[in-house]
């Protein structure tokens, strides 16, 4: 009796630390993106700084001269970061996660499968 209510607890426990550290998102999310409404997406939203390839060559960059944007085509630079990671910097901004303040917090502006889908578009593009 006891040895089944230590086990419960532990149990609980973990799923409180997966979800405390972020590691548990909603699991039908994670991979669900449509890579074609992410391209929309990139079009109205990130192409003016990230560039049309993603190679974060978009015209509103070439006057800034001190931050340099990830190349979403180079492997071994998107293979950093999770698609969690993409998910925090896209949802609370560069600045949220030590990255750069003008990469603006889509929160409140992109849906979560928007979000997704963008996600989809960003990893379609390092595979090409």
């Amino acid at each position: 009796m006891r040895r089944r209510g230590l086990m419960k607890r532990i149990i609980y426990g973990a799923f409180a630390v997966l979800v405390a550290t972020g590691a548990v998102l909603p699991l039908w999310a994670q991979g669900k993106g449509d890579p074609k409404v992410g391209k929309e997406l990139h079009v109205k939203h990130c192409q003016r700084c990230h560039g049309e390839q993603g190679k974060g060559d978009g015209p509103a960059m070439k006057a800034v001269k001190t931050v340099k944007l990830a190349d979403w085509t180079n492997q071994a630079e998107m293979a950093k970061y999770s698609d969690q990671d993409l998910y925090k910097i896209i949802v609370e901004g560069g600045a949220a996660v030590g990255k750069s303040k003008l990469m603006l917090a889509y929160k409140g502006k992109l849906k979560e499968k928007e979000v997704w889908d963008l996600i989809a578009f960003i990893r379609s593009l390092a595979k090409k």
